[in-house]
Parts: structure tokens; sequence; C-alpha cells
């Protein structure tokens, strides 16, 4: 066996390690995600009919979310966003975004009382949201870190296999 064919059977290895770590952290932002959004479920409880999801990659955003005539998609009622001091990480508050418009239906105006609900629980409860959800990002860490090394030795091992090519030509 040559160098090259050593160092390629390695990465293979080093690929499988890989998949695994990212395996392991996926799980542990899946296992975040979800305590995140049990916590929020807790503060609000919506009416029947409307779910809470997780928006985006990370616990950072949450849709208000209830079905639709017109679409065949849950839409978007409200979105809670943390703000997180971008030094710490840590969450400061949480902002609203919501939408306008001038449609008077049914839908429309009971999407704009779930806004009020969301606005007032936000009003009573918006410090402790922010400690519990503070405390959750403290206690389940994401460790991105073996990922990393492990990508850093792959690249290292193909940066030797291209010396090696080289000398050789």
């Amino acid at each position: 066996m040559t160098k090259v064919e050593i160092i390629n059977e390695i990465i293979s290895r080093k690929k499988e390690e890989l998949q695994l770590a990212y395996k392991k952290t996926e799980k542990q932002a899946n296992d975040r995600k979800a305590a995140a959004l049990k916590l929020i479920n807790e503060y609000f409880t919506p009416e029947e009919g409307i779910t809470i999801a997780i928006g985006g990659y990370s616990e950072s955003s949450f849709e208000f979310q209830r079905a639709h005539e017109d679409y065949n998609y849950l839409k978007e009622l409200i979105t809670l966003r943390t703000n997180e001091d971008w030094k710490t990480g840590e969450i400061k508050n949480i902002n609203t975004s919501v939408y306008s418009t001038s449609d008077n239906s049914l839908w429309e105006l009971e999407r704009l009382r779930t806004v009020g609900q969301v606005a007032e629980i936000l009003i009573d409860h918006q410090d402790d949201i922010v400690a519990g959800l503070n405390d959750i990002k403290n206690k389940l860490k994401v460790d991105r870190k073996p990922e990393y090394k492990i990508e850093n030795e792959i690249k290292a091992l193909r940066q030797e296999i291209n010396d090696a090519q080289l000398k050789t030509a």
C-alpha cells in the first residue's frame, strides 16, 4: 500500500467518526430545541388549532401558527425572537414579530386576539421566560468541538496527500 492509499483509508475512518459526531451534535441541538419549546408551551398555552413551532435552526424563534383555508400550510400568527448579547450569547429579551394587514376577516381578527394574548403573557412573564431559556442554553450545551477537530484532521490528511503527490510529481 502506498502512503496515499493508507491516508485515504484513515480519511475514510475519520469520515465515519465525523458522521457520528454530527449525529451527537444534532441530538444535543434537538434536545435543547425540545426543552426550549416545552418551556414556551408551559407559558403560552395556545387555543385549540394553534401550534408553536421553532423557527430556523436554533431555539431563537418561536412561531405561533394556525391553519387557514386559503393556504395548504400553517399560517403565522406571531413570532417571538430571542435577542441575544453578541458577546456572551446570553438571551437579553424577547422581541415580537407581527405583520400588519387591513383584512378584517374572522381569521385575522382571531389572529389579533392571539397576538394580544401573547403580549399579555410577555408583559407578565418575559423575565421568567428569558431566565428559563438561558438556563436551558447553559445546561444543554451543543458541543461542536469534536466535529471541528475531526474536520481539521481530515483537512490535514488531505493536505498530506497533496504534499505527497506534489513530491512524487
